[in-house]
């Protein structure tokens, strides 16, 4: 009898142990499953969030065609006024005004080009679209060579065509940066987003590498807890503002 006792108390604590290692490996496997979900979000939002900023620079791109194919209208026009009218400077003095503007628009163009490289250069930032910049002032230079050789088949208003180099050449220089405001080359970058008590003080790190993967890192600021994910992204398609709205789908990620 007092064997059977001493036996039974055992088999109990047995029990309790085995139940206890038993609950203990539940909580992991849901903790597990609970991280794999908060990552197929993220993957999710993040490939929604490339398909909107490709359909924006598609937007963008065309409109930048539109504008250029209005220019190019109006110059025709101006083009055909300046035939008619009659009057104004001889065709030496038109010339040789037309050949200095000529200069001071090539200088203006190559030293924007070159400042703007320069910036790029030192943010460590290969800015798309630097090598057109540079491209369009090559075609300025021709485009204002063929300008000097019609100047001496015809007179026209040197100083109404001056006003409008200058117009296209602000319109121009608008429509690029908008264009390049919605790309990002591949860098390196990181922002660190602090949750509020509510949702239980989480650091969120958000590390988006030269190869374009990002890391993405929740550390709970009470214990130092961290869980990692890493997920790829296409190439240059993430704006900071993007990256900063994923902090919501990172926000049930569990910190063993």
């Amino acid at each position: 009898t007092e064997m059977s006792s001493q036996e039974a108390s055992e088999g109990k604590k047995m029990s309790a142990e085995l139940e206890k290692l038993w609950n203990t490996q539940d909580e992991k496997a849901r903790n597990t499953r609970s991280t794999a979900e908060a990552a197929k979000r993220v993957t999710q939002r993040v490939e929604e969030l490339t398909a909107e900023r490709l359909t924006q620079l598609q937007q963008l791109q065309k409109s930048v065609e539109n504008a250029r194919a209005v220019a190019e209208a109006e110059d025709q026009v101006a083009q055909r006024a300046e035939k008619l009218e009659a009057g104004g400077l001889t065709q030496w003095q038109q010339l040789h005004e037309a050949s200095e503007t000529a200069r001071v628009t090539a200088m203006e163009a190559k030293e924007v080009a070159e400042k703007e490289a320069k910036e790029a250069e030192e943010r460590k930032i290969q800015v798309k679209g630097q090598k057109e910049k540079s491209d369009n002032a090559d075609a300025i230079v021709v485009a204002i060579r063929t300008e000097e050789q019609e100047a001496m088949q015809q007179p026209q208003s040197v100083a109404e065509r001056a006003r409008e180099r200058a117009r296209m050449r602000t319109e121009g220089r608008e429509k690029m940066a908008q264009l390049e405001a919605g790309w990002k080359a591949d860098s390196t970058e990181t922002w660190m987003i602090r949750r509020g008590e509510a949702k239980n003080a989480h650091a969120v790190t958000f590390d988006l590498d030269a190869d374009c993967m990002l890391h993405v890192t929740a550390r709970d600021l009470k214990t130092g807890n961290k869980q990692e994910i890493s997920v790829q992204t296409e190439k240059g398609s993430l704006l900071k503002e993007e990256i900063e709205e994923m902090t919501a789908a990172i926000a049930d990620i569990p910190l063993s």
